[in-house]
């Protein structure tokens, strides 16, 4: 009776070939977070941003504007205690990490719609 070697798809000279092949063909990553190419994005009907002050933002140039306008009064009733509303929609809503971050920093609506302002430039 042979005994047949079982050469198994996932042995370690297949796993080698497969991760060099893998590894050339992916791209080479900077670090550097780039803003998302579409200005665009908008936010599904059932994910707008829903200010107190009866605003729908649907994008971040629609949230820009908004903060713009909006009294400190509104701006504290979504930046409060830790929480900051317009941070935690852009992080999950629109998925842009960075300006999150930034949003999260902002003190007063002049600083967070400059934080909006400078992000929306790099979509250009």
């Amino acid at each position: 009776m042979a005994i047949k070697k079982n050469m198994r798809k996932d042995s370690p000279k297949s796993k080698k070939s497969a991760s060099v092949k893998k590894a050339a063909g992916t791209k080479k990553t900077t670090g550097v977070q780039k803003a998302p190419k579409k200005l665009s994005l908008r936010a599904p009907e059932e994910h707008v941003f829903f200010c107190n002050d009866g605003r729908l933002f649907y994008d971040l140039k629609e949230l820009a504007e908004g903060l713009m306008t909006i009294d400190e009064a509104t701006f504290s009733y979504h930046v409060h205690g830790g929480n900051n509303d317009f941070s935690n929609w852009d992080r999950d809503i629109i998925q842009d990490i960075e300006l999150a971050d930034d949003l999260a920093r902002a003190d007063n609506t002049h600083e967070a719609a400059k934080y909006v302002l400078l992000r929306l430039e790099q979509y250009d």
